[in-house]
Formats: C-alpha cells, structure tokens, sequence
C-alpha cells in the first residue's frame, strides 16, 4: 500500500504527490476530513487526556501521601495537597501529553515476521509439550539479545538522530490512510468495551483473602481519616505492621480511604461499587492507547481480541486476566492491569517524541506503580532497564538517561524499605509461608491453549508492531524480564532478597496483552505483504479469532465457577457468599472495642467493615508476623480460629482462651450444636441468627 505524501501547501484539496487515484485522502487539513473525523479526533484526545491525568493524579496524590507518613499530615488536607499539584501539572503537561506521537509507523519486514512466528511455535514447543520452561526463557534472551544488537549496529551506522520530534509536523499530518481511518473505530471500541468490562467487574466476585488487610487499612483512613503505620486489624494500633508492608508507602489503599473519609461513605462501598468497575474501564482505554502508540494493523480487532483474551485467561490462577476485572479493587491489580500498561505507553510517547512534559509524565507514571504496590520496588527497576535499553536504541543516549534517571524513585522506597521496615520477628513472613506460593511461569501464563497464545505472542507480536519506538521498547522489555526470569537471577531475588512468595509477578512487567493485540497485527502484516488485498481482513480477523478460542484448550472465562468467580449484584461487596451478611450481623450485636471471633470468611469482612471491633484472626497466614509479640497471643488466636472454622474442643479448653483475649462475641456455624452448646456453657447467650450463623454474646 502506497503512502501519502507530505501535506500540501496549498488549501485546495490537491492529490499529495505518491497517491495513487481514488484513493481517499487522510489529511484532516483538507476538505475530506469529515464531523465524524473531527469527532473521532475529540474522542482521541479526550481519552488520551484522561489516562495522562491518571497519571499525573495519582502520582500527584503518591508523593503527598508519603510525605504525610513523614510528617503526620491528616488525610483531608493530603487530599486537597494532591489536587492542587496534580491540577497544576495537568495544566502544564496535557498540551504535549495528548498530541500525537507523530512518528511515521515502520514497515514490518515479512522476513522478520515469519522468523519472529517460528521463535514463537519453538518457545511454545519447548515450554508447553517438552516442560522445559528455563530454555524457552534462554531461547527469549537469545533472540532479544540478537534483536537489540541488529538495531544497535543500525543505529550506529546512522550520523545523528534528532533529539527533538521524529518526523516533520507536515509529514505527521499525512500518516499512512490505515491508521487514520482506523482511529475513530479504535477509540469507540474501546469506550464499547470498557462498559462491558466494568459490567463484567460489576456483576461477577472472585473474592480475596487480602482484603482482611488492605480494605482494613482503607477503612481505617476512611473512618480515622489519619494514615496508619502499624496494624490496625487486631487492635488499634498496638501490635507492628505486617513486614510484607512496612512501612505502608503504597498509597492506593490510602486513596480510597480519603476518598471514603471526604464523601462519608464506606471504605467497602468506594473499594467494591465505585473503585472497581471505574479502574476497569480505565484499564481498558489503557489498553487502547497502547494499541494506538504501536500503530497496529486492524486496531479495533487487535484490540478487541487483547481484551478477549484477558477475560478467557481463567485456566491460569495468576494470570494477568484474573487481577483484572475481577480484582481490581486491589492495588496489585491495579498495578498489573493498569499502572505498568500506562508506564509502557507514557515510555513509548517519550521516546517517540522526547520532551520534558514527556519526561514528567513518565517519571510520574513510575511513582504510580510503588503508590499501587509494594512490589514495584522491584518490579519497575526491571521494567526501566528495558524501557532506557529501548529509548537507546530508537533515540540515542540523552533519551536514554531521560528514561533511566526516573529509576531514582523505586531505588529510594527500596532504601527507605529496608531501613524503616521493623526487624522480623523470627517467625516465616505470612506471605512467604502461604501454601499456594506458585512457580515463576506457570501461575502466569499457565498451561495448554493459554500458554500457547501468551509464549507466541511474546515471541512475536512485536513484529505487528509498526512503531519503531513502541517496538524497540518491547522488545527491550521482554529482553529484560527474560534476563531476570533466568533461574540464577531468580535465585538471588528468593534468596538475598526473600521475594519467594512474589518472585513469579516479574512476568507482570511484560505486557502481554498488547503482545496479543501485536499478534494479530503480525499476521495481518504477513497478508498486507504476500496475499491479495482483499484477503488481509479475512487474514486478520481469522487471528483475532484464534488467539481467544485457542486458550479455551483447558482454559475457561475468567467468570467461571470453576474459576472461583460467581455472579453478584452490583450494589454487592465482592467477598465469599453471605459473609457480608455474616458479618454484618456480627458487628450489630458488638460493641466499639470488643474482640469478636468468627469463621474465617466473616473476620476478614468484618475487618474491612470496622476499626471499631476486632477479629481474633482477619487471617490466619498473617498471625506469623506476630509471634515475636508476646502481647499479640498468637498461639491462642491461632487454636480459637480453629475452633470457629470446625475443630471440635471443649468448655475446658475454649474458657481461658475466650479470657485471654478477652472475645466478647462469637459466631460459629448454626448447624453446629455441640459448638454452640460449648459456648454457652463458657458463658456466651445467643445473641442473633444471620444465614449460617449464629453470634452469642457474654
């Protein structure tokens, strides 16, 4: 296909030179460009404007939440600090911010596409069939390795690249007729899809066990409106913070609370109803910027069976599937799903372009990441590494110490980590000791059809990719997180920096689902070059539809009950049938200060709805953290919840351990008389029935 040339100087509808006749021009600077080009335009920057506020935002609010750790500051006026900031950066980075890349999309070779396809098939063969996960991981260093040095040595040969925009403003306003007809349908696809999505986060629950600390700490600050620094599940304060987050410096969880703290309304209610389907959509246009930085064939398509493959990745447990819709309330997924994806295209953005807007936006975006989680203190550090190799390669040094100075930031919350961070107690770390710890791989991109389609399009959806910048970025990345994949670089992340439990979200850093987009654009870039035009839809949409039903190959929807998902109504919280109910019930017949103890599902609720009372266990991987803390009796908690979750004991037994913490009130199962009848004869009546349980008091 025949590209248009520069823009004409004169206004009169001319056909620009190297055009062939009839060919409908895409320049919005002459007469064709019609009110729905006009409107597809708006909706582009309107979109694009959004996600960089986003950013700015919650950057803005990440800063001034750390700084009131520091300083004591309430949760009001951080609020307000992080609303001036992030309305005065806006102001100062959109104009930049949503402008186009204005670099000429790169030709992908056919060559390289089919080399990049058979990479591909040979990772999935050695990963999936043979088992052998550490040489498919070689195998993806070699070939990036390779890659990165064919561009270098291209790059050298070239005697200066400019610093400044990639192509002339002229030429960027004639960018080939595929992408501009494409844009409109891009972004309308993607607002169609972000409503399904957020329906989707709305309508289903796949509940988790760490709400019993994160919706706590919001509920906290939504309550309190202060920021705590110690835990606030088991008492007010009393005992240390869990050493997995301590000190606190994500501020995600803060957010929502201040948020809750503002409107008066629950830390559940902004977590659960408001938060999730919200970040959802976010996600969703994250994704579509993406797509649309990459310069991707068919974008619609390609987007649309990204996000397709998103919501069929329910055979993989940690896939990035399922910390997407489904759990988005919580910061981690927040930072697979959304922030890494919006760090990945604010990087594309800069490298295409320079610019020090650009560069703000991009060092904003890393403070989103740790102000998610925690565990971007190691995650982005590999993410960096990748995006600066990439700027190097497509731009040159100064671009590449452009990107590689925001690398600062994470290094200084990993210092303040281990500096501030309490000294262990001598017991295992909870999230260490859990039982469900997953090997590097396979809890990511799983098994059968799913690791299929996610090793291939690893392997080869760069090559759909016509953004030099957005490619050399890719590429770079997987080359990175290849490299800190590789089992002696594992080993000392489990070892030296105890990340046993954690060490598999590294694959997180690796944008898959834009990788899946590009594969369906690699197919399409094959067919664009050796069948007949009218072939090359058929081509792609023929890809689009086998990257969704290929993980179907014992794979299910990430809404499946086989998948722990089931449906709920959208006013209700996502958390295990009738526990809020449950718990809900229990806080009614419970007084501020008393210590309640209940089945597992109904304490961690019951720590999300109130600081007020509290559980003898929200959960019971995380009483290890407290066993160097006499005070905290583990031991006893430990035996009690026991009890409440079906072990048989006696009056004997249960009385100086019901004295001991001092439980006020006690649920068990309805069906369990004998339990029941043990309590009453420790002292408790009957206080309420709620569901499956009954709650007595003493």
């Amino acid at each position: 296909m025949s590209t248009a040339g520069p823009a004409a100087a004169s206004p009169a509808p001319a056909r620009p030179a190297g055009t062939r006749p009839g060919t409908r021009e895409a320049d919005p600077l002459t007469p064709t460009a019609t009110r729905g080009t006009r409107l597809s335009g708006a909706l582009e920057r309107f979109t694009v404007g959004l996600l960089v506020v986003t950013v700015v935002g919650f950057g803005a609010w990440t800063l001034a939440y750390q700084l009131a750790l520091v300083v004591g500051l309430p949760a009001t006026p951080t609020l307000l600090l992080a609303v001036v900031v992030a309305a005065t950066v806006s102001w100062f980075v959109l104009p930049a911010a949503v402008g186009s890349t204005g670099e000429r999309p790169s030709r992908a070779n056919a060559l390289q596409a089919l080399v990049a396809l058979a990479l591909g098939v040979v990772c999935a063969v050695l990963g999936g069939a043979g088992n052998q996960r550490g040489w498919m991981m070689v195998l993806l260093v070699l070939a990036g390795v390779a890659w990165v040095a064919l561009a270098a040595r291209r790059r050298l040969r070239l005697s200066s690249r400019p610093e400044g925009d990639a192509v002339p403003a002229a030429r960027a306003r004639s960018l080939p007729g595929p992408d501009r007809s494409a844009r409109g349908a891009l972004w309308l696809t993607a607002w169609v899809w972000a409503l399904v999505c957020a329906v989707v986060a709305m309508r289903y629950a796949r509940p988790d066990g760490d709400d019993a600390y994160f919706v706590n700490l919001s509920q906290w600050v939504a309550d309190r409106g202060t920021f705590p620094l110690k835990d606030t599940m088991l008492g007010d304060q009393v005992f240390p913070a869990l050493s997995s987050h301590s000190p606190p410096i994500h501020s995600f969880e803060g957010l929502l609370g201040a948020l809750g703290h503002v409107t008066g309304l629950s830390a559940g209610v902004v977590t659960y109803l408001v938060a999730t389907p919200l970040l959802t959509m976010v996600c969703v246009l994250a994704m579509a910027w993406l797509v649309s930085l990459s310069r991707i064939r068919f974008a619609p398509l390609a987007l649309s069976a990204a996000i397709l493959f998103m919501l069929a990745s329910g055979e993989a447990s940690a896939s990035q599937g399922n910390f997407f819709a489904l759990r988005m309330w919580q910061g981690k997924a927040a930072l697979a799903s959304l922030f890494l994806p919006l760090l990945v295209a604010v990087a594309v953005a800069y490298v295409a372009r320079g610019g020090r807007r650009r560069q703000l936006v991009l060092a904003l975006a890393v403070v989103c990441t740790v102000g998610a989680s925690n565990t971007a203190v190691f995650l982005v550090p590999v993410m960096v590494a990748g995006l600066a190799l990439g700027a190097w390669l497509h731009a040159g040094t100064r671009r590449a110490l452009g990107v590689a100075v925001t690398l600062a930031y994470p290094l200084l919350c990993g210092v303040a980590v281990k500096l501030v961070a309490p000294p262990s107690s001598g017991a295992t770390d909870p999230e260490s000791a859990a039982a469900w710890v997953l090997p590097p791989l396979q809890g990511v991109i799983g098994q059968h059809g799913f690791f299929v389609v996610s090793i291939v399009a690893v392997a080869a959806g760069w090559a759909g990719l016509r953004s030099s910048a957005a490619r050399a970025v890719l590429v770079s990345v997987v080359l990175a997180t290849s490299i800190a994949m590789l089992p002696p670089v594992t080993h000392v992340l489990v070892d030296a920096a105890s990340l046993r439990a954690v060490v598999w979200r590294v694959w997180w850093v690796v944008p898959v689902p834009l990788l899946v987009a590009g594969l369906v654009g690699t197919f399409a870039e094959l067919a664009h070059r050796r069948l007949p035009r009218v072939l090359v839809p058929l081509t792609a949409l023929a890809a689009a539809v086998a990257v969704v039903l290929i993980p179907f190959y014992g794979g299910r929807w990430i809404w499946s009950p086989v998948n722990l998902a089931y449906p709920v109504s959208p006013t209700a919280w996502k958390v295990p049938p009738h526990a809020e109910g449950e718990a809900k019930a229990a806080l009614r017949v419970s007084r501020d200060g008393d210590t309640v103890l209940a089945p597992w599902d109904s304490s961690r609720v019951l720590a999300a709805l109130s600081v007020d009372v509290h559980p003898v266990s929200a959960r019971a991987i995380y009483l290890g953290a407290y066993a160097g803390t006499p005070s905290a009796h583990v031991e006893q908690r430990i035996e009690l919840q026991r009890f409440a979750d079906g072990r048989n004991s006696t009056a004997a037994t249960i009385r100086p351990l019901v004295d001991v913490l001092g439980v006020d009130t006690a649920c068990v199962s309805a069906k369990r008389a004998k339990a029941v009848k043990v309590l009453q004869e420790v002292g408790f009546h009957v206080a309420t029935k709620e569901g499956r349980l009954v709650c007595l008091r003493r």
